[in-house]
């Protein structure tokens, strides 16, 4: 079974945000990574995971259609 992980800098480039912030959301418990040796690192199924739980259901009111 082959593994496909990807770094902090490739996360923060698909998620559209600084490095810094995936530093933050890892320690906040917020994204599942793996810690290899000093390296932190993320499956495609952990930022599935991570997406899933951010998503916004699209709500009608002030701001919806």
């Amino acid at each position: 079974m082959g593994y496909t992980l990807k770094n902090v800098s490739e996360v923060a480039a698909i998620l559209g945000c600084k490095p810094v912030t995936v530093y933050r959301l890892v320690k906040s418990g917020k994204i599942p990574h793996r810690r290899i040796g000093k390296f932190l690192r993320f499956s495609d199924q952990d930022m599935d995971s991570f997406l899933e739980s951010v998503k916004v259901e699209k709500v009608r009111g002030k701001y919806g259609a």
